[in-house]
């Protein structure tokens, strides 16, 4: 019989069926593999290990070559015990395991060798194969050069268009009801126009895939274009706001919507950006307030009448007042806001230093106007170090995110 080689993008996939480790695999110890004379396939279509469906015993080729064929739904965990006898339990036994662990089978083209397999070693710990597209499937374990390969015998075909969909709590959660339209005679740029509410920090983000609507079970059909970094708000009510997108296996971090109303959205998957552009802000929801907090005049959640900021227009607020000396860590001072009435920890969305450095973040002890850069976050890390207690006038501008110190004596 001749073995195929199944060329297959790798990504990897965490995923926990099982106790023991962070990953979701089993506790593991190094397993010499000449102890293995036999190999099992394990997974949803043999019920694990706790339902009527026993493990699949593999045949023996010779030469340590063991292979199955049989037909894989899609979206399917499959893990492989080299026990001599049926496995009954997972904390016994020995495993083979891909490098690295949890790992997703995308074999798209039908019945044609595209490249090597996984390469494995063994275990006394598992961790999961998961099969991305349906179909009848050759398995071909090679315990001799410890590589594990599949074939895509039979089964619908695969397409490589890219389509985009919107997820969030901006819009909801139903992962295939907002497609992205691609623009013409552009490669991979698309575009979306409708409304979106406020909401941080899951607002919005990106599932994609190639092969029609993404799926939450199956890892494969359900990848994404995510935010480059946690605590991205889009918060500034005219003209767009340009960010980076990263590749993920889930759709964390995502966008925070500041302002609720009707945006056109344009995602460019060959450059790696997406571009919001808010022209029609909600006018019942478009109100919001801003509200001082931290170490140098409070921590009150809900905040008090003295720490909120007054309304310039505009999306920009200012405020006046006295701030005393941060704390040791230089928790100072933040800023959270809300259309909701009184924020709560998590309920606002927060203005905060993009700073780590708490140099980078300290309002000297001088009567200059100092200006910052500001983020939006859904917590109150980096807060802006104040090192002298006194008057201050705070000019905070949501659409240029920016923030003015000016110490009053």
């Amino acid at each position: 019989m001749k073995k195929k080689f199944v060329f297959i993008t790798m990504a990897v996939f965490i995923f926990c069926l099982l106790p023991g480790c962070p990953d979701g695999s089993s506790p593991s110890k190094p397993v010499d593999k000449s102890e293995i004379d036999s190999v099992w396939l394990v997974g949803q279509i043999t019920d694990w290990l706790t339902g009527p469906k026993k493990p699949i015993q593999l045949t023996d080729e010779g030469g340590r070559i063991f292979t199955w064929t049989g037909t894989i739904p899609a979206a399917t965990y499959l893990k492989f015990s080299g026990n001599s006898e049926m496995p009954d339990d997972y904390e016994s036994g020995i495993w083979l395991r891909p490098r690295p662990i949890n790992i997703s089978v995308e074999c798209k083209v039908l019945g044609e060798p595209e490249t090597s397999g996984f390469d494995i070693f063994t275990s006394s710990g598992d961790t999961n194969w998961v099969i991305g597209y349906a179909g009848t499937y050759s398995i071909f374990v090679d315990l001799e050069n410890m590589e594990v390969t599949f074939t895509r015998d039979e089964g619908e075909e695969v397409g490589d268009e890219l389509s985009v969909w919107l997820v969030g709590a901006s819009l909801g959660w139903d992962l295939n009801k907002y497609q992205m339209d691609p623009v013409s005679g552009e490669t991979n740029v698309f575009t979306w126009t409708g409304n979106l509410k406020a909401a941080a920090p899951e607002g919005i983000s990106f599932s994609h895939n190639k092969n029609g609507p993404p799926d939450w079970n199956n890892p494969v059909l359900k990848k994404w274009f995510a935010a480059s970094r946690s605590g991205i708000i889009v918060a500034n009510k005219t003209g767009g706001q340009s960010f980076d997108l990263v590749e993920s296996n889930t759709q964390a971090p995502m966008f925070g919507i500041a302002v609720p109303g009707e945006y056109t959205i344009t995602l460019d998957a060959e450059n790696m950006t997406v571009v919001f552009s808010l022209y029609e802000p909600a006018e019942e929801d478009d109100d919001f307030d801003v509200w001082l907090i931290g170490s140098s005049i409070g921590w009150t959640i809900p905040p008090v009448a003295d720490q909120k900021m007054e309304k310039e227009g505009d999306g920009v607020f200012s405020w006046t007042g006295n701030l005393i000396v941060a704390n040791a860590d230089g928790e100072g001072v933040s800023f959270v806001s809300s259309k909701l009435g009184d924020p709560g920890w998590w309920t606002g969305i927060w203005f905060t230093s993009p700073e780590e450095d708490l140099g980078d973040r300290t309002v000297l002890d001088i009567s200059e106007e100092q200006e910052f850069d500001v983020r939006g976050f859904p917590g109150q890390d980096y807060l802006w170090n104040i090192i002298a207690e006194g008057s201050y006038t705070i000019t905070l501008d949501t659409g240029e995110m920016k923030i003015l110190f000016i110490k009053n004596d």
